[in-house]
């Protein structure tokens, strides 16, 4: 019984490990690429309105990895974007965004290059808005916290390819400074999300990173 006890043990030790991501100390340099797609239409009596919104980011990471399944590191982003609302007249809208902050990421195998992982993280960043024809402009701040999943394949050794889904929640805090006409107004606020619903698929990103060994744990 104890011979039995000990070689299922091994077996599981060994199954483990040959599924592990990484070795600990690894650092990875991760790109990524986010796109957001949204439209809508709404009628109110014989007026209809059509909304269409595109944002489109890149994004760069450094991890080290705490354990074999684990990543800890910081990013940072930028993004651009447009808005166009149509009714009688059209208004668009073009912002930017740049930011950074600390992420930690844990994965979890399917199967030897497969994987789910959770990635929550920590930010702050600043933006800033152009409205057309109104001619008002709108800078603003915001620091988030986020929680998402998504989907890794280890394609070889060193390469390892992901999709990011959209947020499960995120909450932060937000000022927004907007002139125009001769005006200046500020507004803050705390906010909580969830990116769930119908169009949870219509926000998600890309991403490859290159997993570099840890030479003195090799």
């Amino acid at each position: 019984m104890r011979k039995q006890i000990m070689l299922l043990s091994a077996t599981v030790l060994i199954s483990v490990s040959s599924m592990a991501q990484f070795q600990k100390g690894d650092k990875t340099l991760g790109l990524g690429l986010d796109i957001n797609t949204t439209s809508s239409k709404t009628t109110s009596g014989s007026v209809e309105t059509s909304q269409k919104n595109f944002f489109g980011g890149l994004s760069a990471e450094l991890g080290i990895a705490s354990s074999a399944n684990r990543l800890n590191g910081f990013y940072l982003s930028g993004g651009l974007g447009s808005s166009k609302s149509e009714t009688s007249s059209t208004v668009t809208q073009n912002n930017y965004s740049v930011g950074g902050g600390y992420f930690t990421r844990k994965y979890l195998p399917l199967s030897k290059s497969f994987y789910v992982f959770g990635d929550g993280r920590i930010g702050a960043g600043v933006g800033g808005q152009k409205y057309d024809p109104a001619a008002s402009t709108q800078n603003s701040f915001n620091a988030t916290a986020r929680i998402f999943p998504g989907v890794a394949y280890k394609w070889n050794k060193n390469i390892l390819l992901e999709v990011r889904f959209a947020d499960l929640l995120n909450a932060g805090y937000s000022r927004q400074k907007t002139k125009g006409s001769g005006t200046t107004t500020i507004q803050s606020g705390f906010n909580l999300n969830s990116n769930l619903g119908l169009g949870y698929l219509q926000n998600f990103g890309i991403g490859a990173r290159w997993i570099i060994g840890n030479k003195k744990g090799s």
